[in-house]
């Protein structure tokens, strides 16, 4: 049996997958007991605003900044999504445990799946692409 690694050590691990793994990540920063991996993700509008004289279409793309924020919290790993912008407006969070946490793709999976779900709720009417 593999030894179980400490929840502390896998903050490193997961921001370097996270960075090599998607596509817009363009920077990492580690600190003590936390992990930030910066990201620009692409967005469009899945139903066009209702804005007279604004002449977007369904193909324009846009682009969004985010910081993926790792961290420890009660032996699982926290995951702060934060709008990178003046007012770093915090998205959501989600927490992974331990166990779940031990298999890296499992977790890089999760992860994103997670992002998703809180993007979509966040920013209804907008279609994000990694």
């Amino acid at each position: 049996m593999t030894p179980k690694i400490p929840v502390n050590q896998q903050i490193n691990k997961l921001g370097k997958y996270l960075k090599k793994h998607i596509d817009g990540a363009y920077s990492m920063k580690i600190s003590a007991n936390m992990c930030d991996v910066y990201v620009s993700l692409y967005y469009q509008y899945s139903i066009l605003p209702d804005r007279p004289g604004d002449e977007m279409r369904m193909s324009d793309l846009f682009e969004m900044k985010f910081n993926i924020n790792i961290t420890t919290y009660a032996n699982k790993l926290r995951i702060n999504l934060i709008e990178v912008h003046p007012d770093e407006q915090t998205i959501g969070h989600f927490v992974i445990d331990e166990n779940t946490s031990q298999d890296i793709v499992a977790t890089y999976g999760l992860t994103i799946k997670k992002i998703r779900n809180l993007l979509s709720k966040h920013f209804d009417g907008y279609e994000f692409i990694f």
